[in-house]
């Protein structure tokens, strides 16, 4: 069974009021799993309005941590896996972003937005990781490529988020 359009969710979540709205993404059962009360009360109390804040903090006391012990050079044993998984993951992001506009769904704004994470990763780690003789290709394939590319999936989020938001802003 197919999941509506984003349409008739941004519809619905309209009639409903803006404390539906917010519930609207958990009104229609999965074919895998039904909407399940128990479910979505463990899943309120796991996740409390401070735990971002706190994972946040925690995060950054890491961060603090690596740049003071992280050793200047490494060598990596997976190198290749590293890199081809991060490559799969974006291949697989945007299949499915192409698969999510073809059908209309609203996920197209979960998977637009990851595939253009995934795709700053990259460059991130392409300038980051080059060796001398290869900074230049990671820079031109970075601004020429990988950003552009980010930006549009992250155009394409924006203009998703404002078409299941228009019956509501309406």
């Amino acid at each position: 069974r197919a999941t509506p359009p984003w349409e008739t969710v941004a519809a619905a979540a309209w009639r409903g009021g803006a404390g539906a709205w917010q519930a609207s993404e958990f009104l229609f059962d999965s074919p895998l799993a039904g909407a399940d009360p128990a479910a979505r009360a463990y899943a309120a109390a796991c996740f409390p309005p401070g735990r971002p804040v706190l994972a946040a903090l925690l995060e950054t006391i890491w961060i603090v941590y690596l740049a003071l012990y992280l050793p200047h050079h490494y060598v990596a044993i997976h190198w290749k896996a590293a890199w081809v998984g991060l490559d799969v993951g974006q291949v697989a992001a945007l299949l499915l972003s192409a698969w999510a506009a073809w059908r209309r769904r609203a996920v197209l704004a979960l998977f637009t937005s990851s595939a253009g994470t995934m795709l700053l990763i990259d460059a991130w780690f392409d300038l980051t990781t080059a060796r001398r003789g290869d900074q230049l290709q990671s820079l031109l394939f970075a601004v020429f490529l990988e950003i552009p590319s980010a930006l549009a999936l992250y155009w394409v989020t924006h203009r998703t988020i404002r078409a299941i938001n228009a019956p509501r802003m309406g």
